[in-house]
């Protein structure tokens, strides 16, 4: 799976999602209908997890026949953004990392989900090291080592 990482300015969760689609399309990564699943998916169960420590993350995606390659796309933001909660989506949260994934296998949608849980969510100091890290070739292959699953 490739991993993109890239320091945002984003003020809001639709231009986030808008510019990250648009780059992983041009790229050849998500097809065209990519961005209105993500809104579709985020509207029925909204992606936005708090974390223990100081920074929350987000997580959308869509489903796999959206998606022509795997990739990950993190944004880490400048300012928080505010997303709504997956335990009370009638609750905002602010998030600092947004992990856009593009998973390709219907099979390795939970497998996905879990490593990223299991692996980086669940460890404050990975989250803290993936938001202050400044070397993204550095975040990279430490995400690639965390959240490999089935060789993707």
């Amino acid at each position: 799976m490739d991993i993109h990482v890239s320091r945002s300015n984003f003020t809001s969760k639709k231009e986030l999602i808008h510019e990250l689609v648009t780059s992983l399309s041009q790229k050849g990564y998500v097809k065209s209908s990519y961005e209105e699943a993500i809104y579709k998916r985020e509207l029925e169960f909204p992606t936005g997890l708090i974390l223990d420590g100081a920074f929350n993350v987000a997580i959308p995606h869509a489903e796999t026949e959206h998606v022509l390659k795997p990739a990950i796309h993190l944004a880490i933001l400048n300012s928080e953004i505010l997303w709504e909660n997956m335990e009370d989506p009638d609750e905002v949260i602010p998030v600092h990392l947004v992990f856009l994934l593009c998973i390709k296998k219907p099979e390795l949608v939970v497998p996905n989900l879990k490593a990223l849980t299991d692996n980086v969510f669940s460890k404050p100091d990975i989250v803290s090291f993936l938001k202050t890290e400044n070397d993204e070739e550095k975040i990279k292959e430490q995400l690639k080592t965390l959240i490999t699953v089935n060789g993707q």
